[in-house]
């Protein structure tokens, strides 16, 4: 308890310390003292706990104190962003020689976890899915081949329903059926819903057409949004896929099917539901049941075994540990989750004592029907999370809701935004990678649950299970107070002062055209998104939050003057790569910002503060980005990228490319690049960096290349 309260504590408070004590803005505010003894306070709390868990104090007694000081922290925290912002706002340089001079310095921590990765190892080792189930692939094929299948069986939109109690991996045999190269090629369409408790017809119709056409309809009547799909699916063949089904209505089903029957898609079209509910498998009247069962020993062995002694697991494969693991197994019931929860937990433990610390827990013993034992896995992981932090950063991706999914990426900025992600003290991390790390932690012990990765195997999305979700929901209740706003159904002139503590706003309502200026009142803001508005332009007083680390955007047509004001900012998203009624959305000035580490695209122009010796400044860029019309640069400069994919575009308009080979020369990007595309380039000849095959090679880790209208050159990069 005591490391955990230190993360609260150390972590979010005492490590801002350091940047606040400075004269200048203790001169105005007359709390210099304040601030020292207040440090002074929290490195006294931090020896009472760590004495207090020496001697086994009273669990109910540090229980009670962790919430009274997480609410005093979460108070102090809010102050503290103000204090940082009227250090911004006054541009102090000295901050830290001064925090230096009087010897306040973050407290160091001693991890007391089990966990031998924690924040202070520079990288943690990336999750690594199987896309095979072990097991299951009897019931993967037997699905396919009936998705596949000519043979009727009477109806002209069957229905298999996959049914099976909670954890046994009904939605990822969907999901491998889903993406099977095989059903790939058959269906014309496909179309994934995930259900839940709440059958409305609607809902679901409405749903159908917004993954068809990635826009949400939001109709109330049945029959005109058949007619929507209609138009996409005559005589189409698809499929689709109702996800964790709970409705036991026959009333609601057989109007969804009169529906879907209305669509007029082909008679070879197929629905998949997956449920734990014998009684709405009976009331859709499958045509193909597919009942799952619990794994056999040996295949619950062979899945544990490839997870808990994967690679660059903490332990050795000894008999000692076999016989432990063999022995946890059993406790699993042959519930896949529960194995996958399990190992992944044991993968980062790392001797004989820890494994049996798990096979003895009292958690086993108050759940021993098989349907409950995959929430004492559940329970397991969760307790053995290495701190608060990661506990909190779970709490926080219930936001998605149930069956909900996510963009990794934005959830990590998020977590940022709440002040989850502090790397130790002399640690090389920035908030980011203390983030990945969270999430690789988090997958691997099945807490998330990869849904979607890139072409270069970067987990783009994840999902929650349900049974994760809703042990989260009730363990972690009392845990983060998210200060959080999302709105979907319009925005008030004035923003209300009481949420002036307000860390995140998402707006989502495309009648909204404009922000209030009341904007620049919300001093704590860090994750700002306006990309589902019609937001155009930004007010002035934006520029006067200086706290924001995140500013998502979609139809911006130019940023406001004095936008390098925001020092913090390190992640900005415009959609449509900038380009608004046919106009490319220039970034004046971009390089001021110093933090940056997203940046989606950079329009090169002649006018002042948007050369491409803009980009140069930008050390921190991370991710993807294009360059666009480069052949605005003149002459040859140096613009270091250190980026996993980079685009080039130069115009497509008669020229005669004669700076095109000097530009080249100049935009050498870093070896670690992944991918890279360039278009419309015109030199003759490819410069050195393209061209090597000695080290340093430049291409040394690239996976994939785009060479498009390259007519006039005469080389191509050895591969």
């Amino acid at each position: 308890m005591a490391d955990v309260l230190l993360n609260v504590v150390t972590e979010g408070v005492l490590n801002k310390l350091i940047s606040l004590v400075a004269e200048e803005i203790n001169i105005v505010w007359c709390v210099k003292e304040d601030l020292e003894s207040l440090a002074r306070n929290l490195e006294m709390i931090q020896a009472l706990l760590v004495d207090a868990e020496c001697n086994h104090t009273s669990k109910d007694a540090i229980d009670i104190w962790l919430r009274r000081l997480q609410d005093v922290s979460s108070k102090a925290d809010n102050l503290l962003d103000e204090f940082a912002y009227e250090v911004l706002r006054n541009n102090i340089e000295k901050v830290y020689q001064e925090a230096e001079r009087i010897g306040l310095g973050p407290v160091e921590i001693v991890s007391m976890s089990n966990n031998p990765r924690s924040d202070q190892s520079s990288t943690t080792d990336p999750f690594v899915d199987d896309s095979s189930i072990v097991g299951k692939s009897e019931e993967v094929n037997k699905v396919v081949n009936l998705l596949t299948s000519s043979e009727k069986d009477g109806n002209n939109l069957s229905v298999i329903g996959i049914v099976g109690m909670a954890g046994l991996g009904k939605t990822t045999i969907a999901q491998l059926v889903y993406k099977n190269e095989k059903v790939l090629r058959h269906f014309d369409h496909k179309l994934w819903i995930h259900v839940s408790e709440d059958f409305n017809v609607e809902r679901l119709l409405n749903k159908m057409v917004e993954s068809l056409t990635a826009t949400n309809p939001n109709l109330t009547v049945g029959e005109a949004i058949v007619g929507k799909l209609n138009e996409v699916l005559k005589t189409k063949r698809f499929l689709l896929v109702l996800d964790d089904v709970w409705n036991e209505d026959a009333e609601k089903w057989d109007r969804m099917r009169k529906c879907l029957h209305g669509i007029g898609g082909s008679d070879e079209s197929r629905i998949i539901v997956t449920t734990r509910n014998e009684t709405v498998v009976s009331i859709m009247q499958p045509s193909f049941p597919c009942q799952l069962g619990t794994l056999s020993d040996g295949d619950s062995w062979e899945l544990f075994e490839k997870i808990a002694f994967g690679h660059g697991c903490a332990a050795v494969k000894t008999p000692e540990l076999i016989n432990i693991g063999r022995k946890i197994v059993a406790k699993c019931g042959g519930v896949p989750l529960a194995v996958n929860a399990i190992g992944g937990l044991l993968w980062y433990k790392k001797d004989e004592r820890e494994w049996s610390k798990i096979e003895n827990s009292e958690t086993w013993a108050t759940m021993e029907e098989a349907g409950r034992r995959v929430r004492s896995a559940i329970k397991l992981s969760y307790d053995h999370l290495p701190s608060l932090s990661l506990k909190q950063c779970l709490s926080y991706c219930t936001i998605i809701g149930k069956g909900g999914v996510a963009a990794v990426e934005i959830m990590i900025q998020l977590w940022m935004a709440q002040g989850l992600l502090n790397p130790s003290k002399g640690s090389l991390l920035e908030m980011e990678d203390v983030g990945s790390n969270y999430t690789s932690i988090l997958f691997r012990t099945s807490l998330l649950q990869v849904f979607e990765k890139d072409g270069f195997g970067r987990t783009m999305y994840f999902t929650i299970h349900d049974l994760v979700f809703d042990f989260v929901e009730e363990a972690a209740k009392d845990l983060l107070k998210p200060r959080t706003l999302i709105l979907s159904d319009g925005l008030a002139h004035d923003l209300p002062i009481v949420r002036k503590s307000l860390r995140v706003l998402v707006l989502e309502d495309e009648n909204v055209k404009e922000l209030p200026t009341t904007i620049g009142k919300l001093r704590c803001l860090r994750y700002l998104d306006i990309s589902r508005t019609s937001i155009t332009e930004l007010p002035n007083p934006i520029t006067q939050l200086y706290n924001l680390q995140t500013v998502k955007l979609s139809n911006l047509q130019q940023l406001p003057k004095n936008f390098g004001n925001l020092a913090n900012l390190r992640h900005l998203y415009i959609g449509k790569d900038g380009m608004i009624n046919g106009k490319p959305c220039l970034l004046p000035d971009i390089g001021q910002l110093s933090s940056l580490q997203t940046l989606p695209f950079f329009y090169v122009s002649r006018d002042k503060g948007c050369q491409i010796d803009q980009s140069g400044h930008l050390h921190n860029l991370r991710g993807d980005v294009k360059i666009f019309d480069l052949q605005n640069v003149s002459n040859q400069e140096e613009a270091l990228i250190n980026l996993d994919s980079l685009e080039l575009h130069w115009d497509t308009r008669t020229r005669d490319g004669s700076t095109d080979e000097d530009v080249l020369k100049g935009l050498e990007p870093h070896p670690n690049l992944k991918g890279f595309t360039m278009k419309n380039f015109m030199g003759r000849s490819l410069p050195s960096w393209m061209l090597t095959t000695s080290q340093p090679l430049v291409f040394r880790n690239l996976e994939k290349i785009v060479l498009r209208n390259f007519n006039k050159c005469q080389q191509i990069p050895p591969l």
